[in-house]
């Protein structure tokens, strides 16, 4: 992995891209990120690392400019993190944990919904079966209207 493009902030807050050799602007930060970029900003002067303030306020010059929207719970976490003790940012997944513990919960949920639709199903199946045998005589068994018909014929033989 190559090393983050080095980004100096000088005291009239202008941002200058070393590898480039020139000035560069929010939205030019903002595109080099997008294009996968990984950027460190530190300030001229000290050489402090104040890459984390460079890129919030991309964030927020994203918000103001184009209306973008980051959903509530995103900023509500980040504001907590921010507040809390380093070690909260261990709690913090990545895309990759994120989206497979979400596959997880969609499998197991999806599992769950089909063994309740078989045992609706199967109930339903019982349910139907023993209303059908209240109806249907069982094999070998005569109806009333056969044991009549049947009666019937053994008189008329009788009878000859």
């Amino acid at each position: 992995m190559a090393a983050p493009r080095l980004i100096r902030r000088y005291g009239n807050r202008k941002l200058y891209d070393v590898s480039a050799k020139r000035y560069v602007s929010i939205e030019d930060l903002a595109r080099l990120i997008v294009a996968g970029e990984d950027v460190h900003v530190e300030d001229h002067l000290s050489g402090n690392d104040i890459t984390s303030v460079v890129l919030a306020q991309v964030v927020l010059d994203g918000l103001k400019d184009r209306g973008d929207s980051i959903p509530r719970q995103v900023l509500t976490r980040l504001i907590r993190l921010g507040a809390g003790p380093v070690a909260a940012w261990a709690d913090w997944d990545g895309a990759q944990e994120a989206a497979s513990r979400a596959r997880s919960e969609a499998e197991r949920i999806a599992s769950d919904v089909a063994a309740s639709v078989q045992r609706a199903v199967a109930d339903a199946q019982g349910t139907v079966e023993s209303h059908l045998r209240q109806w249907l005589p069982a094999p070998g068994r005569k109806t009333a209207a056969r044991r009549k018909t049947a009666k019937k014929a053994t008189t008329k033989r009788r009878t000859r």
